[in-house]
């Protein structure tokens, strides 16, 4: 049990430095390059929970999963 409770909390604090450094680079190219993945999903002028809540999803998907879907043989 103590073993599983370990590799959740690591799963989360890992998804949590990924998204805070997806979030990051959301927000340098939307200035650097005025493109960016906040503009592509119209959420640019959201609370930054929802940007959170956007970039927390594509890093625990990104970490537990083997791929999107979006690509198929």
């Amino acid at each position: 049990m103590i073993d599983l409770f370990s590799l959740v909390i690591t799963i989360f604090f890992f998804a949590h430095i990924t998204a805070c450094v997806w979030y990051y680079v959301g927000e340098k190219s939307d200035k650097l390059l005025d493109k960016s993945w906040l503009k592509k999903y119209e959420i640019e002028n959201e609370s930054i929970m929802m940007k959170y809540n956007y970039s927390i999803y594509w890093a625990t998907t990104t970490i537990v999963t083997v791929g999107y879907g979006d690509l198929t043989p």
